[in-house]
């Protein structure tokens, strides 16, 4: 939702912006809505894969049922 408004910040309808978003987040790889053109949009992107990856991560670790340490060596 908060990539969404973001979106809708830089002047993106609603449907464009939770187009964006859907494959950002996914990797789709079917190209932007509206091309990226200024620097602040493209740093908002970033940040939106970095979010959701970040919360994938953490939401699996947090389900797992095994200790990741044992697959890794930890000082």
């Amino acid at each position: 939702m908060i990539a969404i408004c973001g979106y809708m910040l830089f002047g993106w309808t609603a449907l464009e912006s939770f187009y964006m978003v859907v494959i950002t987040v996914f990797g789709v790889g079917y190209g932007e809505e509206t091309p990226l053109k200024e620097t602040p949009e493209k740093l908002f992107t970033i940040f939106v894969i970095l979010a959701e990856t970040s919360a994938t991560i953490i939401d699996l670790k947090k389900r797992s049922r095994y200790d990741l340490r044992h697959y890794f060596y930890v000082n």
